[in-house]
């Protein structure tokens, strides 16, 4: 019994390294190997899995940005009901969590690994992270009480400030047709790097993945999911996870 529960221990981890990996680069995960589309003017255009994913974490914190926001305008007026004070913490908690890994996998692995082969506005992006960073670290003290639902929603309104901008310059920069020089090896091996790195500080994976996943629309979340191990799929996330992120249900997408 101990030698299988090692091995799934083992099989777990690997998993949300897996996922993490994912979740910082390339939340789709689209194969590795890049994929080719043929443009209405017949023009073959080359897709970046980078950039792909990109996009996907970008739409997703966004969004969960979007609805922290909504969700404070809404309780000042009304107070926090009862029924959604837990997950209304652990929607904020998992947001701040999440936006510091992205932040963190690009600071330590994706910028040092491009510079000199992209050209980007790197210092403007790390004192963005910087900025964005020690807002995110005063609203976690915010968070711990949920006391002062004003200045918690003025420091979420100080990042979409600052990350809206932010997202265009990273797009423009790391666009697919920048990224074309990077062999599928080099992808490999800088996905592995950011997904080790993501394990620090992404926080529990059976909160941090549904967090993730219900936060794209169904689209990105079918390919977010495509190459999930099934144990994720079918068991973990919507069955023997279930009762730990079933609180942010009405933060979530369905």
């Amino acid at each position: 019994m101990t030698v299988i529960l090692k091995k799934m221990k083992k099989f777990l981890s690997g998993s949300l390294a897996f996922s993490l990996a994912n979740l910082v680069i390339i939340p789709g995960l689209i194969p590795i190997n890049q994929k080719h589309i043929v443009m209405a003017n017949n023009i073959e255009e080359t897709k970046s899995p980078v950039t792909e994913g990109m996009l996907r974490i970008h739409k997703l914190l966004s969004r969960s940005l979007d609805v922290s926001i909504s969700k404070c305008d809404e309780y000042v007026k009304t107070g926090i009901p009862s029924s959604e004070r837990e997950g209304f913490l652990m929607y904020l908690t998992t947001f701040i969590r999440v936006m510091h890994a992205h932040h963190a996998g690009e600071d330590d692995v994706v910028f040092p690994r491009f510079t000199g082969v992209i050209n980007a506005p790197y210092t403007r992006l790390k004192e963005d992270h910087i900025a964005i960073s020690a807002i995110l670290d005063n609203l976690e003290k915010d968070v711990a009480t949920l006391d002062d639902l004003p200045e918690t929603r003025k420091k979420l309104a100080d990042i979409q400030v600052l990350w809206n901008p932010h997202i265009k310059a990273e797009e423009t920069s790391f666009a697919a047709s920048n990224l074309t020089r990077l062999s599928e090896k080099e992808q490999l091996a800088l996905l592995d790097e950011v997904g080790k790195h993501s394990q620090k500080s992404s926080g529990p994976g059976s909160i941090t993945i549904p967090f993730v996943l219900y936060n794209l629309n169904e689209e990105d979340r079918q390919e977010f999911l495509k190459d999930f191990p099934w144990v994720l799929r079918k068991v973990l996330i919507p069955i023997l996870w279930r009762p730990k992120w079933k609180a942010m249900d009405p933060f979530l997408l369905n």
